[in-house]
């Protein structure tokens, strides 16, 4: 998985969140933070 945030590539190891009953990882609590703030800048279609 990409964290959706800075785009580094995240094993099962990093931190995910459910959003809209999609798993999301991040590298990081920053980068969770950040996706948590405002999610639809970073999801692609």
């Amino acid at each position: 998985m990409k964290d959706p945030v800075c785009g580094m590539e995240i094993g099962e190891k990093g931190d995910s969140i459910i959003h809209e009953g999609k798993e999301y990882r991040f590298c990081c609590a920053s980068c969770r933070w950040a996706f948590e703030k405002n999610p639809d800048q970073f999801i692609k279609e």
